[in-house]
């Protein structure tokens, strides 16, 4: 009896063993990301994922390793992967054809690959590629034509039909194709999933709903489920469903998706991130953001493989929105979020809608220091209520040489500059045809200009006034600048005036800076957008973590970032990739001396010639490329820090946001009258915040 039972044990074990061997092993969530070569698409078949590198084929371990199978032999690119059984077919694309290459693997490496010519439209572009037993089934555009077409394996005649607003497309594996599709209704977009018989040429609404929720589509035949991957959400579909959230992952566009047994794995951006459906991950931080992208947080990810980040996206039109709602109702849904909108600020600061991030001793320190103006406005007593993400600043700039060959100095202030802008068009800009004058593509809109006014006078500690003299002056000459504008014909060569962005420029001797103000003190604000912060959720249970995340992301901040930031840095700061460039071009300069120590005299000139090159290149790069902030630039920014206010308080963005008809109103001859109507509707805003007018 122990024998029989003995033997039965033996035998379920061996079919244990044969169903998890068919269905593959399992893979833990993870993200993996890439220096030497980059990923670009992922392929999944009999439980083993695959991925190209470059131009070669690897297969991805469920520990996370890679195993090299061998190169690729293209003739052009590799624009697509898909699996099926133990064959690999990769979309070789040349400048003017199209083959499938078929691979199949062997253990650890490849067997010759097998050709299968593709006669596509001219101009055709491939976006997908699937395959089954006996077909590769192919998603082309051809200028505003979209067709699905399939190529028997065995050499048979192929057959397309013409499809539309396709995004992407899966097999159902009953020979049936699913396609996912975006059409534009009488209510805004719908997205609908689509069964269509390549037998009958017909389609059947599979399901159907009105709201985004993903561009790429991976079906589940076994489970009868549809998975649709958008920039940071996994969403299930069933049959005649609605897409129901599963699971987020780091942000960025997603390229290529492959289901595994037990989730997926997709490649975002130049990272891929295997997520376990399977699996409740033991700590997640969640993360929101309307955008953002994986690489950006590398740092974090890699010093803490325990914690699961993902990104979530408002469900309500911004983040700004959504954080509000979530403090009024100390939702802990989210740990940290990326907001953009400085005027949020104030309520932060004001009700305490924030972890004091001071508590990091790494973060207390970069506070302190901050530029003051970035200080005063991310910082609320001792404490740090935010902390900045990313910041820009631009400031108008002139072309020096012509203002020295005029013999004059540049505008000071706003009037100055259209005045000067109004004498150039009528006359001095004769003398100069190669110089060109564009008033605006600096940037300079009417918005613009009113946002600039009122930062001036916010910071002399009053509320703007709009309707007054010299206002009304100022309007008159934008006026008369955009209506000359509009009749200047020749607009090519050098710009007269531009605008760069702080503190990238310094080595130019081309252009100086150039802050104008309405007759006090120049301010230099950014412009809406250009500021990103994080804070943490006092509600949340994560703010250990989200401490360290928003420290991990100082640890990778771009040069130029920090330059802009921080007033400790008072030395050029070195492109992070110039010394690798450098020992790069040093091993070759050596490779070539050593070459031509043991050349023949004939061969002997060409080497010289290259070693003279080299040392060009090389001194170029040390002295031309290497800093991402030079000593120069960061000099002058450094000059001009104490002009920078970042007011939280301005209302003209929300003000043009909820009056559109506004820019309208404001011409030549309603000037005054539509000062005076902006001068009623900025202190209604201004008393819905609750302050009341000087």
């Amino acid at each position: 009896m122990a024998k029989r039972w003995a033997a039965c044990f033996c035998i379920l074990m061996l079919a244990l063993c044969i169903i998890c061997s068919a269905l593959g092993e399992t893979y833990p969530a993870r993200n993996i990301f890439f220096d030497e070569e980059s990923i670009s698409y992922v392929a999944a078949s009999g439980g083993k994922l695959y991925a190209l590198l470059g131009s070669s084929l690897v297969r991805i371990e469920p520990d996370g390793s890679l195993v090299s199978l061998g190169q690729i032999a293209s003739e052009g690119w590799i624009s697509a992967l898909a699996a099926h059984g133990e064959t690999l077919y990769a979309l070789d694309q040349a400048e003017d054809s199209w083959r499938m290459l078929c691979v199949p693997v062997t253990g650890n490496g490849l067997d010759a690959a097998s050709v299968l010519p593709l006669a596509l439209p001219e101009g055709a572009w491939v976006s997908q590629v699937r395959a089954d037993a006996g077909t590769l089934w192919l998603l082309c555009s051809a200028g505003a034509e979209q067709q699905l077409s399939a190529w028997p394996l065995d050499g048979g005649a192929e057959q397309s039909w013409t499809v539309k607003n396709v995004q992407d497309f899966d097999l159902l594996g009953d020979g049936r194709v699913m396609l996912l599709r975006q059409e534009q209704s009488m209510t805004g977009r719908t997205y609908s999933l689509y069964a269509f018989d390549p037998a009958t040429g017909q389609e059947t609404t599979w399901a159907t709903w009105e709201e985004a929720s993903g561009n790429r589509l991976a079906y589940d035949a076994a489970k009868r489920i549809a998975y649709l991957f958008g920039r940071e959400s996994v969403y299930t579909v069933q049959e005649q469903g609605t897409p129901a959230y599963l699971d987020g992952f780091l942000a960025g566009d997603v390229v290529s998706v492959a289901l595994l047994e037990n989730g997926a794995a997709l490649v975002v951006d130049n990272m891929l991130t295997v997520r376990d459906f399977t699996q409740e991950s033991a700590q997640r931080l969640r993360v929101m953001c309307d955008h953002g992208r994986g690489e950006e947080y590398r740092a974090f990810v890699e010093a803490n493989p325990q914690i699961d980040l993902q990104f979530v996206s408002p469900t309500l039109d911004s983040c700004e929105e959504q954080f509000t709602q979530d403090m009024l109702l100390k939702n802990g849904h989210a740990d940290v979020y990326i907001l953009e909108d400085l005027s949020v600020l104030t309520s932060i600061k004001e009700k305490g809608y924030f972890v004091d991030m001071g508590q990091n001793a790494d973060l207390a320190a970069l506070a302190e220091q901050m530029y003051p103006a970035f200080q005063s406005l991310f910082c609320e007593g001792e404490a740090v209520a935010a902390f900045p993400k990313d910041v820009f600043l631009e400031v108008l700039c002139y072309h020096k040489p012509t203002f020295e060959a005029l013999g004059m100095e540049p505008p000071a202030t706003y009037q100055e500059y259209f005045d000067f802008c109004l004498a150039w068009m009528e006359e001095l800009g004769e003398a100069y045809p190669d110089v060109a004058l564009r008033p605006f593509a600096n940037g300079l809109d009417l918005e613009t200009l009113l946002t600039r006014y009122a930062n001036e006078q916010m910071r002399q500690g009053t509320e703007p006034t709009f309707a007054v003299p010299e206002m009304v002056a100022l309007m008159e000459q934008y006026f008369a600048v955009v209506d000359a504008d509009t009749r200047a014909e020749d607009i090519n060569g050098t710009a007269l005036f531009a605008s760069y962005t702080l503190p990238l420029w310094g080595a130019e001797d081309a252009y100086g800076y150039l802050p104008l103000s309405f007759g006090e003190e120049a301010t230099l604000s950014p412009a809406e957008g250009d500021v990103s912060y994080f804070v943490i959720n006092p509600y949340g249970e994560n703010a250990l973590a989200a401490m360290e995340f928003v420290d991990a992301y100082n640890e990778k901040r771009a040069e130029v970032g920090q330059a802009l930031l921080f007033s400790s840095i008072n030395q050029p700061l070195e492109r992070v990739l110039f010394a690798s460039e450098y020992a790069a071009m040093e091993a070759r300069l050596a490779e070539l001396e050593a070459s031509l120590a043991e050349a023949e005299p004939a061969v002997q000139r060409d080497i010289e010639v290259q070693i003279s090159e080299q040392k060009t290149r090389m001194h170029t790069l040390a002295t031309e490329e290497r800093w991402a902030v030079t000593q120069e630039a960061l000099a002058t920014y450094q000059d001009l820090s104490g002009l920078i206010w970042l007011n939280p308080s301005n209302a003209m963005p929300r003000l043009w946001d909820d009056l559109p008809q506004l820019e309208a109103d404001a011409s030549p001859q309603r000037i005054t009258a539509f000062l005076e109507t902006l001068d009623q509707r900025w202190q209604m805003l201004r008393l819905e915040d609750g302050v009341s007018q000087q």
